[in-house]
């Protein structure tokens, strides 16, 4: 899944990096009403469903 990083500086799959919004927030009610396009989830269920994960193409071989 993809959100909207912090700062409206494009995307993130990162939740770390990701802007949080609430039911008072302009954008939250855009997004919100366009139901077709975007989903606006709960943050405490998507926390619920985050993973840790290691990128492999971060990792060095040799250090092992």
């Amino acid at each position: 899944m993809l959100w909207w990083r912090k700062g409206a500086a494009g995307y993130t799959c990162n939740l770390d990096d990701a802007e949080v919004f609430d039911g008072d927030d302009v954008k939250f009610k855009s997004i919100a009403k366009d139901s077709s396009k975007y989903t606006a989830w709960e943050k405490d269920y998507i926390d619920s469903c985050a993973h840790r994960h290691v990128d492999h193409q971060y990792v060095n071989y040799d250090m092992h």
